[in-house]
């Protein structure tokens, strides 16, 4: 659990080196916290766009549902992040 409280941070405050360093290490980019929220959501929520991109190419899941049945897209779209929306 220690690896996934690592990558949510990294995700939520959109430190990308971190993420990136997590990822490359086989961190879960579709690991859950205990509300569901997995790393894209926390980057989605944060708006950050480039670490959205980032787990996506590695595997992460842009359809993923938390434990309310919110997507990455529907956090981004509730914080009105624009940019975020367009990709997602």
């Amino acid at each position: 659990m220690r690896d996934l409280k690592e990558i949510f941070k990294a995700t939520a405050i959109g430190n990308y080196e971190m993420a990136k360093y997590l990822v490359e290490k086989g961190m879960g980019v579709n690991g859950r916290d205990y509300e569901g929220y997995t790393p894209i959501h926390w980057a989605a929520q944060g708006g950050h766009l480039d670490i959205i991109k980032l787990l996506a190419e590695n595997g992460g899941d842009l359809e993923a549902q938390d434990d309310y049945g919110q997507t990455p897209l529907y956090v981004a779209a509730s914080l009105g992040h624009v940019d975020i929306e367009i990709i997602i």
